[in-house]
């Protein structure tokens, strides 16, 4: 008997609770929607923070994780809710000619207003991200192809032999020589596309005649999306 009088009662304050619940959205309504602007200028603070930090990070060439993406997207859904349920908020329908609320409107926005603060208030507990941004994937030799090439009967033979040459393990320096504007840097490219399936990674690296090895291992780092380790260029050569 005092197990079902336990459960009647448990019963009966769980009715209590849920009707003084329903009856607070039409009588504290300029709570709920006080609660609403508050969380959305949270949201919004928090949403210019992170905008901030993907700026930077696009600043240094870091590509922003999906998640850091998806997260703004559903933030800015979720502020723009919040400003159309503000609005509503201000029509402040009413009834009887204007001398009384409309109690109904009222408790059906109240109802909105209260789901949608929540919903900006789990957004916002969502913002630490694991990992924000990634160096960005580096172009490969396709980059730098050139349109409309075409192989002259001059130039096959040196093609030829600059793809034997480097199917060949054991030769690990080519050199590809001639006068000036005569195509050379334009085969290279080209012979680099051709060869790309045989290797990880073919970059592109720009070296003047006056040799500087630092420059060449940091151009070198930037094409294969290496970050170096030191600063003299036998740490450099290691991490490379």
């Amino acid at each position: 008997m005092e197990i079902c009088t336990s459960i009647v009662s448990e019963i009966v304050k769980s009715f209590i609770n849920e009707a003084i619940h329903q009856a607070n959205y039409p009588f504290r309504f300029k709570r709920y929607v006080k609660d609403l602007v508050k969380e959305k200028e949270n949201l919004l603070a928090q949403k210019e923070s992170i905008d901030g930090r993907v700026t930077k990070a696009k600043q240094d060439a870091l590509k922003i994780d999906i998640l850091v993406t998806q997260w703004l997207d559903e933030a800015d859904t979720l502020i723009v809710d919040a400003v159309l349920l503000e609005e509503k908020a201000k029509a402040n329908k009413s009834c009887f000619f204007g001398h009384c609320p409309n109690w109904i409107w009222r408790c059906h926005l109240a109802k909105q207003i209260e789901k949608k603060t929540k919903e900006m208030a789990n957004q916002g507990d969502k913002c630490k991200f694991e990992l924000f941004a990634r160096p960005a994937t580096p172009p490969d030799i396709t980059y730098y192809s050139s349109k409309g090439f075409f192989l002259f009967d001059s130039t096959k033979s040196a093609y030829g032999q600059l793809l034997e040459a480097l199917k060949d393990v054991d030769v690990s320096m080519i050199g590809l020589y001639g006068m000036g504007g005569c195509g050379k840097t334009t085969l290279a490219k080209q012979v680099g596309i051709a060869t790309k399936d045989l290797f990880n990674r073919v970059v592109f690296v720009v070296i003047s005649s006056s040799v500087d090895v630092s420059r060449i291992q940091d151009s070198l780092a930037s094409e294969l999306g290496v970050t170096l380790k030191g600063h003299d260029n036998q740490a450099k050569a290691k991490s490379l």
